[in-house]
C-alpha cells in the first residue's frame, strides 16, 4: 500500500505499510501454541508469503504461501494463530503456529486490508481497509465480518489499548489518527499529527506499556508524535530522519526505534521516551521498515526491505549479529513470545 502512497510523494521505496512491527503489548508477542523456539513471521508482499526465521538460530525455518501482498501480521492472545492481512486478495490468512500452515482463509473484505490488531480477549480481528476508508471486525470463531466501520481517508494502521475498549487508527492523508470506541465503532476523537491534510502522513501507532502514550509516526512530515491518550492532545512532536514507516517501543518503554526510510538509508534511530532525544543511531540493511523486540527487549529484529534482510541487533550496544536473508517487498514483521 505505501508503495502507491509513496509514488504519491515522490518517494521511490519498495515496502509498504501496515501489518505492525509488534513490540509487547501491541498485537504480540505472545506464546507460540505448541512450539518450543521463538519465530519471527517477515511477510513478503513481492512473493505473497510469509517467512519464518527463528530467533534462536537466524535461519529461516519455513515459507508460507499466503494470499496476494500480505501486509499486517498479528497473533492472538492464546498464541494459536498468526492472522495476516492480505492486501491484494482483500482477505485475511489465518495461519496456525503449531502446524505453520494457513488453516483459514478469510475472504470478501472492503479493498485495500492493511493493519491488523486482535482484541485482548481473542474474539475479534480488526483490520484497516485503506482503499476504502474503513476498518473491519471479523469474529474469530466464525472469520466471518461482523462489522465496517467509517474511518478517516487511506487508515493505515490499528492498534488496541490493554483493556480492549478503544482502537487507535492512523489517517494516512487526511493527517490524523481516529480514536474510536470498540463497543460502538463511533469514532470518539480525531487528533491531528501533523501541518495539515496533505502535508502529513501518519502511518504507524503503537500505545506505552502504560498505555499513558501513544506514539504516531508520520511518514510524510518526517516526525514523531507523542499523544496523551487521557486527554487526545500532542504533548510533543520530535523531528526524525526521513520517511519514518513505523516506531516501536522497547519492553521497558524507555526507548522509541524509528527507522529512517528510502531506498539508501540504513539507519534507525534510537529515542529516549523521556526527553525525545536521540541516544543511538543503528546501521542495518537498506530501507529499515518494521521492528521487533525479542528476548525481554536484549536483541531487536528489523527488516530492510531494499536489502531484502532481517538484522538481529543487540539493543544495549545497537551492534548486528546476524542478519537473514528474506524475500523481497513489505517486510513486516511479528514475534512470537519465547517459551
Amino acid at each position: 500500500m505505501l508503495v502507491a502512497l509513496a509514488i504519491a510523494v515522490s518517494v521511490s521505496v519498495s515496502v509498504s505499510v501496515a501489518g505492525p512491527a509488534l513490540a509487547a503489548g501491541r498485537h504480540g508477542p505472545v506464546r507460540p501454541g505448541g512450539q518450543d523456539v521463538p519465530v519471527a513471521y517477515v511477510s513478503d508482499s513481492n512473493t505473497d508469503t510469509m517467512t519464518l526465521i527463528s530467533t534462536r538460530t537466524a535461519r529461516v525455518v519455513r515459507v508460507i504461501r499466503v494470499g496476494r501482498d500480505p501486509e499486517g501480521i498479528a497473533f492472538a492472545p492464546d498464541g494459536r494463530t498468526a492472522w495476516v492481512a492480505d492486501n491484494g486478495s482483500n482477505a485475511v490468512s489465518v495461519i496456525g503456529t503449531t502446524s505453520r500452515r494457513v488453516i483459514r482463509t478469510v475472504r470478501g473484505l472492503p479493498a485495500g486490508p492493511d493493519g491488523i490488531a486482535v482484541s485482548p480477549d481473542g474474539r475479534r480481528v480488526w483490520v484497516t481497509d485503506a482503499a476504502a476508508n474503513e476498518v473491519s471486525v471479523l469474529s474469530t470463531r466464525t472469520g466471518k465480518v461482523q462489522a465496517t466501520y467509517a474511518t478517516g481517508t487511506a487508515p493505515m494502521h490499528v492498534t488496541l489499548n490493554r483493556a480492549g475498549t478503544a482502537a487507535w487508527i492512523t489517517n494516512f492523508w487526511d493527517g490524523t489518527v481516529s480514536v474510536m470506541s470498540t463497543a460502538t465503532g463511533r469514532i470518539t476523537r480525531t487528533i491531528r499529527t501533523g501541518p495539515g491534510r496533505g502535508a502529513a502522513g501518519p502511518d504507524d501507532v503503537t500505545l506505552s506499556p502504560s498505555g499513558a502514550r501513544a506514539w504516531v509516526s508520520d511518514f510524510v512530515s518526517h516526525t514523531v508524535c507523542v499523544i496523551s491518550t487521557r486527554s487526545g492532545r500532542v504533548l510533543r512532536t520530535i523531528q526524525v530522519a526521513r520517511f519514518p514507516e513505523s516506531v516501536t517501543l522497547s519492553p521497558d518503554g524507555s526507548q522509541a526505534w524509528v527507522p529512517a526510510g528510502g531506498n539508501q538509508s540504513r539507519r534507525v534511530s534510537v529515542l529516549s521516551t523521556k526527553t525525545g532525544t536521540v541516544i543511538r543511531q543503528v546501521q542495518v540493511g537498506r530501507f529499515p521498515a518494521w521492528i521487533a523486540f525479542a528476548a525481554g527487549g536484549t536483541r531487536a529484529w528489523i527488516t530492510s526491505a531494499v536489502s531484502q534482510t532481517v538484522s538481529q541487533v543487540a539493543t544495549r550496544t545497537g551492534r548486528v549479529i546476524t542478519a537473514t536473508a528474506a524475500g523481497p517487498g513489505d517486510t513486516y514483521i511479528a514475534l512470537e513470545a519465547a517459551p
